[in-house]
């Protein structure tokens, strides 16, 4: 075991967890997962439960860091070994990538009854995370190509019978942020790019593990920005910079601009620009999202929230929409420091029928914010209740 928790050490650029913050995490685990919490002896901090959310914690940190590996393989042989009650396949060298790790997060849910949240939750043709219709053929160059979409905390998402994820219905009749949304280029079509540049910049509630997220993503497109000079005939990438420094290169997503920052420069395709954004928030591929016709939607709201609907679906079944929040509210508990560092994630669903067994459908998901005081979630995805299930397809 030393010897594999080495490799996850060396792909995540950190050792292991410290004692006392092992023992949180275990904390923070149980209850999102709805069991008793009881003290962990100092001695048994390598139980399954401990090893458990350790492991799901450092898998987090996978999708931040561009680290290569030399065979396709050891993306899933040298980061999975550590999950209890993990076996790798006779065969893995001969099996695909997606394929791999679509095996190994089945044994994650067989074994222990969650799956890893991830933000294509129902976007790309299944509800749970599964790489051979999320990942396809693409080729993947690094490591966090592969972790980068799941959701930052290192949640489990708990499983009830079928392959569902329970909730907890808490106002079945709230109004979605989706009612209160519109289509980015209903919004900002008629907008100049230094108008946008401004605007875009009141999306100022994003958690510090998103802006890390989408600063490695963008340095990793080799385009690092200046304020004060332009010297790459792609402007678009230079107008995602504007989006994501501040000037003088500071990283501070969703920070107010001291000016117009693209004041003089050419006019671009924003809608491009800022659709990147988001998939980088959100560790999704760009190309596939739109292939997908996923739609790049703003609330207006305070605070305001941007993300991506499947909104023809939404359009038809308006009356019937939920806003999901993907953490028990068993997670009040979570420091103010927590939710700055992760945030709360929220999702849009179709609701067919009505408690007490409502399923629900995902619609879209949107960056996760810091703030939720002033937005009331319609459910929770809690494993002590069964008011409704998130579905596939139905």
């Amino acid at each position: 075991m030393a010897k594999s928790l080495t490799s996850m050490g060396e792909y995540s650029g950190q050792g292991g967890v410290k004692e006392m913050a092992m023992l949180q995490r275990v904390r923070q685990v149980e209850l999102l997962l709805g069991t008793t919490v009881t003290k962990t002896p100092p001695g048994n901090l390598q139980a399954e439960s401990s090893r458990l959310s350790d492991f799901l914690a450092n898998l987090t940190a996978l999708g931040k860091v561009p680290r290569r590996a030399t065979k396709a393989c050891d993306y899933v042989a040298s980061v999975w070994v550590d999950c209890p009650g993990y076996i790798l396949p006779k065969d893995f060298k001969a099996r695909g990538l997606p394929n791999l790790l679509e095996d190994a997060i089945r044994q994650l849910e067989n074994n222990h009854g969650v799956s890893v949240q991830v933000n294509c939750m129902g976007l790309f043709g299944s509800l749970l995370w599964r790489p051979s219709k999320f990942l396809g053929k693409k080729r993947i160059l690094a490591i966090d190509e592969i972790y980068s979409v799941i959701i930052d905390g290192g949640w489990p998402v708990p499983l009830a019978t079928g392959g569902t994820i329970p909730l907890h219905i808490v106002s079945p009749h709230s109004i979605p942020l989706s009612r209160s949304a519109t289509r980015y280029s209903n919004l900002f079509n008629s907008r100049s790019s230094i108008q946008v540049s401004e605007a875009l910049r009141t999306v100022k509630n994003w958690p510090n593990s998103i802006i890390i997220k989408v600063s490695s993503a963008y340095d990793k497109l080799g385009a690092s920005w200046s304020a004060n000079e332009v010297t790459s005939p792609d402007f678009s990438m230079k107008f995602l910079g504007t989006l994501i420094f501040r000037e003088g290169g500071e990283r501070g997503l969703g920070q107010p601009a001291a000016g117009a920052l693209w004041n003089g420069h050419p006019e671009v395709d924003h809608y491009r620009a800022t659709y990147q954004m988001v998939t980088m928030a959100l560790g999704l591929d760009f190309q596939e999202c739109q292939n997908r016709g996923l739609e790049l939607m703003v609330s207006s709201l305070d605070p305001p929230c941007i993300g991506l609907m499947k909104i023809g679906l939404i359009e038809q079944n308006i009356e019937n929409t939920l806003t999901i929040c993907t953490e028990s509210p068993n997670s009040a508990h979570l420091s103010p420091e927590d939710k700055k560092k992760y945030g709360r994630n929220l999702i849009e669903g179709i609701k067919r029928g009505e408690s007490p067994f409502a399923r629900v459908e995902i619609a879209g998901c949107w960056v996760p914010l810091v703030d939720l005081s002033r937005i009331e979630p319609g459910a929770f995805i809690d494993a002590s209740c069964r008011e409704g299930v998130l579905t596939d397809l139905i």
